[in-house]
């Protein structure tokens, strides 16, 4: 297994570290989000444009490690079975997650938050659930190839 094939995962960790700066707080997201509906001519209230603000900053950090999940996963050891990587990948977004949120936590407009690494781990989780699903589909249909083949 060659370090190569963890650099898509490697890359996807030093973007989650990134974004876990004061370039991207809350109030940063919220006034891009305020710029781009002002752009295609829509106007929301303050309350309105900082509930849109929370609910694409939660579903970004689903989004965010799910693929993070995703990218450690795939390349591990091709011959281990979607299970046998889960648990390595899991415990590489636990990692990241808890650097992530330490940093925020030292950045003067972030805040750090144990609900936001648990938010972390279900965009994780349901990533590995999708390949885990796969798996168990593709494996399927290899069985009953093989099964047909074997009459």
């Amino acid at each position: 297994m060659t370090l190569f094939r963890f650099a898509p995962s490697l890359a996807w960790t030093c973007f989650i570290l990134v974004m876990a700066t004061e370039s991207f707080g809350a109030e940063s997201t919220a006034s891009l989000l305020e710029l781009l509906l002002g752009k295609v001519g829509v106007s929301w209230s303050p309350d309105w444009i900082e509930a849109g603000n929370f609910a694409i900053r939660k579903f970004a950090h689903l989004l965010e490690y799910g693929i993070l999940a995703a990218s450690v996963m795939i390349p591990l050891r091709p011959s281990a079975t979607t299970a046998e990587r889960a648990i390595p990948a899991l415990v590489y977004c636990i990692i990241v997650a808890a650097i992530d949120e330490t940093i925020q936590s030292h950045v003067p407009s972030r805040t750090g938050s144990a609900a936001d690494v648990v938010l972390d781990l279900s965009g994780a989780l349901a990533a590995i659930g999708i390949l885990l699903l796969q798996q168990n589909r593709i494996g399927k249909r290899a069985g009953v190839r093989i099964n047909r083949l074997g009459r």
